[in-house]
């Protein structure tokens, strides 16, 4: 009975942490325009202060593909082919605590503005190796990407 009892506890408990780390895409529309508006440098980078400034201004949009504003002599331009980059509409969002952040990426969520006790997350497994494989959520209008050791801040741009 004991056994019976402690095996659905840890049934429960798994499910309930998995569950409470996923939310729909629903509670949070990717879709849209963005441009660039700031570069955090939190830890080793391969870009300098300067390089990761000159991205300040660039576009980014979301649809069912994902377009980055890249100028044609860009040292990066082979590096964002995003056509094997499609948006799915089911994607999930996610948390990080603060700890499994630093654990994963050796910085704070608050080095990044990002104040909340759990840092949510959209995860696109199919675009991988680009800067869209994991794509933070600062607000309901900023997103952040990392690439090459930069994270870049992201405010969606209102339309008329």
């Amino acid at each position: 009975m004991k056994k019976i009892l402690l095996t659905s506890l840890i049934s429960l408990n798994f499910f309930l942490s998995f569950s409470q780390n996923t939310i729909s895409s629903s509670q949070y529309t990717l879709w849209g325009e963005f441009i660039i508006t700031k570069t955090y440098l939190p830890g080793i980078s391969g870009m300098t202060n300067n390089e990761s400034k000159l991205w300040v201004g660039k576009r980014v949009e979301f649809h069912d593909s994902i377009y980055l504003q890249i100028d044609n002599q860009s040292i990066y331009k082979n590096d964002f082919e995003f056509s094997h980059c499609m948006i799915k509409k089911n994607y999930n969002v996610k948390k990080y605590s603060s700890n499994e952040f630093y654990q994963n990426n050796n910085f704070l969520p608050k080095e990044l503005g990002i104040l909340e006790q759990y840092v949510r997350y959209i995860s696109l497994d199919y675009c991988a190796g680009t800067p869209f494989s994991e794509i933070l959520i600062k607000s309901n209008g900023n997103l952040i990407i990392g690439w090459d050791g930069v994270q870049f801040e992201l405010t969606r741009l209102k339309r008329n």
